[in-house]
C-alpha cells in the first residue's frame, strides 16, 4: 500500500526532526515481539528502503519466538531519538520497561503501530517481568477494546486533517479488508488523521473511529511531555 508507506515514511521523518542526535545520525530503535503480522522481517526491510538512505541509523530488538517478552538490544535505547513499537500482549523484562518510561519522561518521541495498544497487556512469568496493562490510556492516548470480524472498511482523512504535515500531497482513501479496532475515543490531546469505518449489514452506523492520530506536546504524570504517535486500524465500538 504505497499511500500509507508514505504516511509512515513523513512521519517517522517528521518525528525524528523534532529531536537532536547527540552525534552523527539519528537513531530508530525497533522493538518487535507479534506472532500475527510478521513486522519482524516487514520492519526491517522498510527501514532498509526507506530510513537508511535518509541517514537514519536503525537497531532492531527483536524477541525470539521461544522467549517473546526479553528483547535483546533493547538496552541501546538510551542512544536512540525514537522508539517504534511492535509488540502484542507481552510483559517484558522491568529493566525494559523501565528504560521505556525514562525514554518517554526525557521527552523523547514514540511511534506505535499496529497491536501496540496491548503492546504489555500480559501477565508476567516471574519477578523479573513486568507489565504495563493501561500504556495504551497513559501513553498513546487511546481507548483499545477488541476488534471486529473481517469486515471490509473504508479509511479516509479526518476532518481538518488535510493540510497536516503528515498528510499532505498524500491520497489515503482506501478500501481495506482487514478487520478493524474498536476504538470509541482518543484523548482531547490527541489530533485524529486517519479515519475508519466498518462496511457491512451487520455493523452499526456508529461504527467509525480513528486508525491513525498523533499526541504532540502531551503531559503525564511522571512520564513528562513527549510527542506520541499512534498507527493502526481501529472503529469505536
Amino acid at each position: 500500500m504505497p499511500r500509507f508507506r508514505s504516511v509512515i515514511v513523513v512521519l517517522l521523518l517528521l518525528t525524528i526532526g523534532g529531536t537532536r542526535a547527540a552525534e552523527g545520525a539519528p537513531t530508530v530503535l525497533f522493538m518487535i515481539s507479534e506472532p500475527e503480522y510478521q513486522t519482524e522481517i516487514t520492519l526491517p526491510e522498510f527501514a532498509a528502503k526507506e530510513l537508511t538512505p535518509h541517514g537514519v541509523r536503525c537497531v532492531f530488538a527483536i524477541a525470539d519466538k521461544k522467549t517473546p517478552d526479553d528483547f535483546p538490544g533493547f538496552d541501546g535505547l538510551p542512544s536512540a531519538e525514537l522508539l517504534v513499537v511492535s509488540v502484542r500482549r507481552q510483559a517484558p523484562r522491568k529493566e525494559h520497561l523501565a528504560l521505556v518510561r525514562a525514554h518517554l519522561a526525557a521527552g523523547k518521541p514514540l511511534i506505535g503501530i499496529r497491536t501496540a495498544s496491548h503492546a504489555f497487556g500480559a501477565k508476567p512469568k516471574d519477578d523479573a517481568h513486568e507489565g504495563w496493562m493501561t500504556f495504551d490510556q497513559d501513553v498513546l492516548g487511546g481507548s483499545y477494546k477488541n476488534h471486529y470480524g473481517n469486515v471490509p472498511a473504508v479509511i479516509s482523512v479526518a476532518a481538518g486533517a488535510t493540510t497536516h504535515q503528515v498528510l499532505m500531497g498524500v491520497d489515503a482513501t482506501l478500501l481495506t479488508a482487514e478487520r478493524l479496532y474498536c476504538n470509541a475515543t482518543i484523548v482531547p490531546s490527541a489530533t485524529a488523521l486517519l479515519i475508519g469505518r466498518s462496511q457491512g449489514e451487520k455493523m452499526k452506523s456508529t461504527s467509525r473511529g480513528p486508525t491513525k492520530w498523533e499526541r504532540a506536546g502531551c503531559s503525564i504524570p511522571r512520564l513528562g511531555r513527549r510527542r506520541i504517535s499512534r498507527s493502526r486500524r481501529s472503529v469505536a465500538c
